[in-house]
Parts: C-alpha cells; sequence; structure tokens
C-alpha cells in the first residue's frame, strides 16, 4: 500500500531537511548566521540516534538551518528530529524543545 503522506522516501539521496528556529516566547526567528553552528540529531524507529552539523543559512534565509540526507540515511519509518544550537562565541548548547516527526515512506 503506497504511503501518500510520506515527507520523505527511503533510500533517495539530495533530499533536504529545512528548519526554521523560532522563539516562541518572543515570537520571532532566532537569527543564527555567524552566531551559532546547528546539529541535527535524529532517530528513526527504535534505531540507533544519528547527528549530522547543518548548513547555517545567511540572509535572508537567516534563522533556517538545513541538511542534506546522504546515501543510506533515509530508511522507512518515522523519523524524529531535533536541533542542536551551539553557540559560538561561548561554547553554550541549546537544544529545540519541539520534536519534528517525519514520515519515511516505503520506495514502490
Amino acid at each position: 500500500m503506497p504511503c501518500t503522506t510520506a515527507n520523505f522516501i527511503a533510500g533517495d539521496t539530495l533530499s533536504s531537511l529545512r528548519i526554521r528556529i523560532f522563539d516562541d516566547e518572543a515570537k520571532v526567528t532566532v537569527p543564527l548566521f555567524g552566531i551559532y553552528t546547528a546539529l541535527l540529531v535524529w532517530k528513526i524507529d527504535n534505531l540507533a540516534t544519528m547527528s549530522r552539523p547543518m548548513t547555517v543559512l545567511p540572509a535572508p534565509d537567516d534563522g533556517f538551518v538545513q541538511y542534506t540526507f546522504a546515501a543510506g540515511e533515509l530508511i522507512e519509518g518515522i523519523m524524529l528530529v531535533q536541533v542542536r544550537l551551539t553557540e559560538i562565541s561561548s561554547g553554550d548548547v541549546v537544544t529545540t524543545n519541539n520534536t519534528i516527526r517525519k514520515i519515511i515512506g516505503p520506495t514502490l
């Protein structure tokens, strides 16, 4: 049965995940470029947790981070995602408090 709600398809490469980092209290996009580095942390079903550096996008997309998946990283299942930001000057780390859920559908 085909998965019509998949965000990604298992086995795909060059699929990108782009995330806006938003401060819920201040109601603004967080400026990141030149201030933070970003790490994508994800887990598919009950498999091992993976992490990879993300690209922090410059203006006019400041506040967005992006990661392009490599071969073998997208397997069928439910992917849970968080972003870990590290402030460049202090080394302080903050992890997004909203876990993102993505569906990785099967190939035909």
